[in-house]
């Protein structure tokens, strides 16, 4: 790439990588023209862009004459209190998990590549749900957009959890496994949460906040264009940069989905693993995903609540003392319940009052600001 290229190009080319649609392509193509560097030594990228740009207004407008099918895509519609998508390489186990823990009945089978589309269930956890996908095989050159890859990791990127299930025969085999499977992430530009060391991102309920630009090294001028481009384009984020990084790579880092992960491993007397690059991961270890017990699969419902980073919180009618469990979103506001009960409780709102571990004392006054925090009982009062 050039030097002295505009973050808005930067940011265009990213998506232009992660298009899986010719329509995303050339909106991303266009992006990266309307900021394209103006310099000699650039003569050839902007050639390269104007040819991709005149190929694909041609392609898109034969497909629309001719009105040509492109057959089915994947379009998995969020449902549920989380959305939590299983990959794996064929044969891993993927589709006995999906049937352990949901109301799905996928085609199990011992010959490979039996999920041809996606599989979808529903974890049911006490009165709420979560949707599980399960993805087809992840397979060579995925992040290629081989076998409908892209789409794959299309469903992936808008995850709340990813589920990763690898069949083990061998200890030595695990970590060529592992890398596998995160190689063909990380081309699409997805990584597990926690491997952005140099960069922490952090959400908030407030507009983006910056900690440690000093540490952005380039232009003043393209440092404060960089800052007014990321303020433009993202909301409700806290960035720390915490190591030495250059814009470019600031930005790929903006541009890189880090999901939380977990691992199931399958296999015979599995004791342990460790992970090089990846060593925070939690691993499940489990010998045969079909033989789960109802006391494990509880467990596991549990650990994938937690580790999608969403919090239990209850609420009860005053007076009573039965319990509706509720998931929602970590930092959730007492206004989020309300909407998440009913548009007219939060219309007519009047005060709540809360129970729990950080409350200044039991049945405490609070606002629809008043942030909740795990395992919350909450009364709401409204107007008459």
């Amino acid at each position: 790439m050039p030097t002295n290229v505009h973050p808005e190009f930067i940011a265009a080319q990213a998506q232009y990588d992660n298009a899986t649609t010719d329509d995303e392509k050339l909106k991303a193509l266009e992006a990266m023209r309307s900021n394209w560097p103006t310099h000699k030594g650039a003569e050839k990228l902007r050639a390269e862009i104007a040819g991709k740009i005149k190929k694909l207004k041609e392609r898109i407008k034969v497909q629309k004459s001719t009105k040509k099918n492109t057959g089915p895509t994947y379009t998995i519609k969020k449902d549920g209190s989380a959305q939590v998508v299983i990959i794996g390489k064929t044969n891993s186990g993927k589709s006995t998990l999906l049937s352990k823990l949901t109301n799905a009945t996928p085609e199990i089978a011992n010959y490979s590549f039996t999920t041809s589309e996606p599989e979808i269930g529903m974890i049911r956890y006490e009165e709420e749900n979560i949707q599980l996908v399960e993805l087809p095989a992840i397979i060579p050159g995925t992040s290629e957009g081989r076998a409908r890859g892209k789409e794959k990791l299309g469903i992936v990127r808008n995850a709340d959890l990813l589920i990763i299930t690898l069949k083990i025969t061998k200890k030595e085999d695990f970590q060529k496994e592992v890398d596998f499977i995160f190689n063909e992430l990380k081309k699409g530009k997805i990584l597990p949460r926690g491997t952005e060391k140099r960069v922490v991102l952090k959400k908030t309920n407030k507009k983006v906040s910056f900690e440690g630009l000093e540490k952005v090294s380039g232009e003043e001028d393209d440092k404060i264009a960089t800052v007014n481009y990321i303020k433009r384009h993202y909301n409700n984020l806290h960035i720390k940069i915490a190591e030495p990084i250059t814009i470019q790579e600031l930005i790929e880092i903006l541009n890189t989905k880090y999901i939380p992960t977990l691992l199931f491993v399958r296999g015979d007397d599995i004791q342990e693993f460790t992970i090089k690059d990846y060593n925070h991961l939690k691993i499940v270890l489990i010998n045969d995903f079909y033989l789960l017990e109802q006391e494990q699969i509880e467990k596991i419902k549990k650990l994938i609540i937690d580790e999608t980073g969403k919090i239990i919180v209850y609420t009860r009618k005053p007076s009573e003392d039965t319990k509706q469990l509720l998931i929602i979103d970590r930092d959730s506001v007492i206004g989020n319940i309300c909407h998440k009960l009913h548009k007219d409780i939060a219309k007519n709102f009047k005060y709540a009052k809360v129970w729990g571990e950080k409350v200044k004392f039991q049945g405490q006054i609070a606002s629809k600001e008043y942030i909740l925090n795990s395992n919350d009982i909450i009364e709401i009062y409204t107007k008459k």
